[in-house]
């Protein structure tokens, strides 16, 4: 501030040279206030920060732990959905096998059957090619 911003008033009643001390002491005054209210101000939002941060910390921390606890979760039923799934497949493959086992024994009558049977007919064939072409009577 200058001396010219003071009003007449207060210029003839302190005086020029009071005046400008005046002002002087007001400038320093409001430069101190002004440092203060600064200082004042960066602490406050340096606190609001800090509390900010803390805040944001434990929600990220509870974010976390709710979805570690939803993959935990889901772990578990995906586990005990694909036991299931292998349970029943190995019933699906024994029911397979045993059907396979039928068929294969069912096969196995058959082919002894016709094996029995063609060999009976070549026992008669021979017998007959003997009796028709063997010793001379």
């Amino acid at each position: 501030m200058d001396s010219k911003s003071a009003s007449s008033a207060l210029q003839e009643r302190l005086g020029s040279e009071a005046t400008i001390g005046l002002l002087r002491l007001f400038d320093v005054a409001r430069v101190e206030w002004t440092a203060e209210v600064v200082n004042l101000s960066i602490e406050r939002f340096e606190r609001r920060l800090v509390e900010e941060i803390a805040t944001v910390r434990v929600e990220t921390a509870r974010s976390e732990a709710r979805v570690r606890e939803e993959i935990a979760q889901q772990g578990a039923t995906l586990r005990h959905e694909l036991a299931q799934q292998g349970a029943t497949v190995r019933e699906a493959l024994a029911q397979q096998g045993a059907a396979l086992r039928v068929e294969i024994a069912t096969n196995r009558f058959e082919l002894l059957k016709w094996s029995f049977l063609f060999w009976v007919g070549q026992v008669i064939a021979m017998a007959a090619m003997l009796r028709a072409f063997g010793p001379a009577r």
